[in-house]
């Protein structure tokens, strides 16, 4: 194999790494928790697969054990395992900062009193608002009352 045809391939296994592409949840929490079942990578945090995903979920899963905030869980998962939507496959579609917002204010006290920390890489200022941009909030998803569909997925925002 010459040089030209490594650099070949090289690039084209980089462009198949790098383009999006969706697959089904795997992961039990947030099979759980999601109320989508197709997730879309890389995600907005350039994580390439659940694999990677699944350990820092794993990190911060006590979040949810606890139960400070009925959102946690939604949070979690949509941050890592984005839905999978046709229509935004260039750019993942990521929980809104309210959510993030309100499970940080629920959860902070909590977290605290087990001697542990927010999640340095979840900033919430850094999120969409459903104001300027497209996101999802557990209310996204609504019955759609159809048979076939288990629901129907509506975007806050643009």
């Amino acid at each position: 194999m010459n040089l030209r045809t490594l650099l070949v391939f090289c690039l084209s296994v980089a462009g198949t790494l790098a383009s999006p592409t969706c697959e089904p949840v795997r992961i039990p929490l947030c099979q759980k928790h999601l109320p989508y079942n197709m997730t879309m990578f890389p995600n907005a945090i350039e994580q390439l697969s659940q694999q990677y995903a699944r350990q820092k979920i794993d990190l911060f899963r006590a979040i949810v054990a606890i139960n400070c905030s009925k959102e946690a869980g939604f949070f979690l998962c949509s941050y890592h395992l984005p839905i999978c939507a046709p229509e935004f496959k260039s750019k993942p579609i990521r929980p809104c900062r309210s959510v993030c917002e309100k499970v940080m204010a629920d959860c902070l006290s909590t977290i605290r009193r087990y001697k542990r920390k927010w999640p340095e890489d979840v900033v919430c200022k850094d999120l969409p608002s459903y104001e300027s941009d497209v996101c999802v909030t557990p209310a996204s998803f609504v019955k759609s009352g159809k048979p076939y569909a288990d629901f129907m997925f509506y975007f806050v925002g643009l």
